[in-house]
C-alpha cells in the first residue's frame, strides 16, 4: 500500500496543499517518498518532511508525488517513485503480480520493482491500452510529455478535488482533500483513463482489462505481508466494529499512531468505505 499525490493546474500548485496531502499519505507508506515537479525528480528515504523545503521553492503546473510502503524491491532511492523512462514519468500505488510476464511479452528485462515495468512498457509501446495488461491493483499518475497528467485506477483508490481557481489535486486519501477545503471531490471511475492538462479534462478512455497470464495470479502476498527489513513476519490487520485490530506490532509505530490520532480505521486509510 502506497500513497499517490498529484496536481494539474493553470496556476502553479499551492505548495501548502501539496505538503498537507503528502503528509496525510504517509499513513499509506513511510519507507521513502518523492515527487516530480518543475521538471525535476526529488526522492528521499523516510517521510515527506525532508521534501518540504524543496517543495517551498517548487513552481509547477504538474506534480506527481508518492509515499512508499515497500513490497517488491529493497528500500532505496532507486526503488522510490516516481520512475522515469525517457519521457514517461510516473508513480504507482498497488501490487502487480504479472509484471515479469508483461515484460517478457514486450521483450523487456525484469525490473526490481513491479511498478517500474508499468512505465517501461508505456515508454516502449507508447500505448496506454497496455495498462490493461497488468493484473491485481494498479492506481497510477504519470506523464508522457511533462505537461499532461494521466490518471488511472484499477482496484486501488484515487480521489480528485478542485480548488477555488479550478486547479485539480489528486490523492489516495479522500479526507485530506476535504481538510484542504477542496470542492467537487470525486473518485476516478475504475478502469477508466483520464488525461488532464492545466486542470482541464482533455480525454478519457475505458481500458480493457486483459491481463497477461501469470502463475502468480492467485495465492500471492497482500501488501501488508511483504517482509520488513528488520522484521520477517508480517503484520495482519482485521476489521471489526469500526476498530482497527493489529495482531502484531508494526515496525513503524508512527503509522499506527497516525491512524489512532486521526481516529481512522484501516478502511479509511485505504480510501474505502466501511463494510455495511
Amino acid at each position: 500500500m502506497c500513497g499517490l499525490i498529484g496536481f494539474s493546474g493553470k496556476q502553479n500548485a499551492n505548495v501548502n496543499i501539496i505538503k498537507k496531502i503528502m503528509k496525510a499519505n504517509e499513513a499509506r507508506g513511510k519507507h521513502s517518498s518523492g515527487y516530480y515537479g518543475a521538471e525535476q525528480i526529488v526522492k528521499v528515504i523516510g517521510t515527506t518532511k525532508t521534501l518540504h523545503k524543496r517543495l517551498n521553492n517548487t513552481k509547477t503546473k504538474i506534480l506527481i508525488g508518492h509515499t512508499r510502503h515497500k513490497t517488491h524491491g529493497k528500500i532505496s532511492l532507486e526503488n522510490q517513485h516516481p520512475f522515469k523512462f525517457n519521457n514517461v514519468i510516473g508513480a504507482h500505488n498497488g501490487v502487480v503480480y504479472n509484471y515479469e510476464e508483461v515484460g517478457k511479452k514486450f521483450n523487456l528485462k525484469k525490473t526490481e520493482v513491479d511498478s517500474q515495468m508499468i512505465f517501461k512498457v508505456l515508454n516502449k509501446t507508447k500505448d496506454i491500452r497496455n495498462l490493461g495488461k497488468f493484473n491485481n491493483s494498479l492506481a497510477t499518475l504519470f506523464t508522457m510529455d511533462g505537461r499532461k497528467l494521466y490518471a488511472y485506477r484499477k482496484n486501488n483508490p484515487l480521489w480528485v478535488g478542485k480548488s477555488s481557481n479550478g486547479d485539480l489535486y489528486f490523492s489516495s486519501l479522500k479526507d485530506v482533500l476535504l481538510e484542504c477545503n477542496l470542492q467537487s471531490i470525486f473518485q476516478l471511475l475504475e478502469g477508466r483513463l483520464y488525461i488532464f492538462n492545466e486542470g482541464k479534462l482533455l480525454y478519457k478512455k475505458d481500458i480493457q482489462h486483459d491481463p497477461v497470464a501469470s502463475k502468480h495470479n492467485y495465492g500471492y502476498k497482500n501488501w501488508w505481508e511483504y517482509d520488513d527489513d528488520k522484521d520477517d513476519s508480517p503484520t495482519v490487520y482485521s476489521y471489526n466494529k469500526n476498530k482497527l485490530k493489529i495482531s502484531k506490532p508494526y515496525k513503524k509505530k508512527e503509522m499506527c499512531e497516525n491512524l489512532q490520532s486521526r481516529n481512522r480505521t484501516l478502511w479509511d486509510v485505504m480510501g474505502l468505505r466501511n463494510p455495511k
